[in-house]
């Protein structure tokens, strides 16, 4: 099915900005309730499922016959034309009253990224892309940034839930932390994978990530210039759970850093 290109960035801004107006309204509200899923870190709230029903009927309507997964719905196999949603990226952080959060959806056709919506409503930044139409941050184009030197960048990761896999995370820090300027830890991949495609990151890397985590933030950070891979520098795979992103110029030395022996 082709889909006019111009009619789905509008159905996905629309979801991400109710989703995030329900966000908004819960944030650092008695109304939150909060559950854990695989361990102690990994939470779902209330919001999270309000949000995510509000952003399907959007999707469902306004594109009908759209392959929805989400992180709240029940996951099928991905095929053809797929919407991937998390409604509430960063919900340790939006329950903690922290305010890296965000709405992400992503829509792919045939496992390319097509189009990709990224919307934290407590600071009113609107991410959002089309494929060959460039990536924009409150109407305004962005690109990922220029700097060339790996000691000069600021890179971000993210701790994994399994914590059986803090080592491989620890381990990579420990290489990279001595080479660059500073990694940060948003608790957030949608908006990491932002401000690398807005040029105030240069590197991002995780493991144990989900397609609904990434797969906006993915078509984001392509449009604005970026590079993306697998960890070790091979072909980028939605479902494989590990990315590297990068602005393209500090790529190839983070992949050396990265290559596990």
């Amino acid at each position: 099915m082709s889909r006019d290109l111009s009619l789905v960035k509008d159905v996905l801004l629309t979801a991400a900005l109710k989703g995030g107006k329900i966000l908004k309204e819960h944030f650092q509200s008695e109304k939150v309730e909060a559950k854990t899923k695989s361990g102690h870190a990994d939470l779902v709230t209330n919001a999270d499922f309000k949000t995510q029903e509000a952003v399907i009927q959007i999707l469902s309507r306004g594109l009908p016959g759209v392959q929805i997964i989400g992180e709240e719905k029940e996951n099928e196999e991905a095929s053809g034309e797929v919407i991937y949603v998390d409604p509430l990226d960063g919900t340790l952080n939006f329950f903690h009253g922290q305010r890296q959060f965000a709405v992400s959806i992503g829509y792919w056709m045939d496992r390319t990224p097509v189009a990709g919506v990224v919307f934290n409503p407590v600071d009113d930044d609107l991410f959002f892309a089309v494929s060959g139409q460039g990536a924009f941050r409150n109407g305004r184009p962005i690109r990922g940034s220029p700097n060339r030197l790996l000691s000069q960048s600021v890179l971000a990761t993210g701790w994994p839930y399994d914590k059986k896999e803090l080592p491989r995370v620890l381990k990579s820090l420990e290489r990279l932390l001595p080479v660059t300027q500073e990694v940060r830890v948003w608790g957030t991949a949608a908006l990491a994978m932002c401000y690398l495609a807005g040029g105030t990151l240069e590197g991002y890397w995780e493991w144990g990530l989900y397609p609904w985590d990434i797969a906006a933030g993915v078509v984001i950070a392509r449009e604005a210039g970026c590079r993306i891979t697998s960890i070790d520098g091979g072909p980028f795979d939605l479902k494989q759970g590990a990315i590297l992103a990068t602005n393209g110029h500090v790529h190839e030395e983070m992949v050396r850093y990265l290559r596990e022996e």
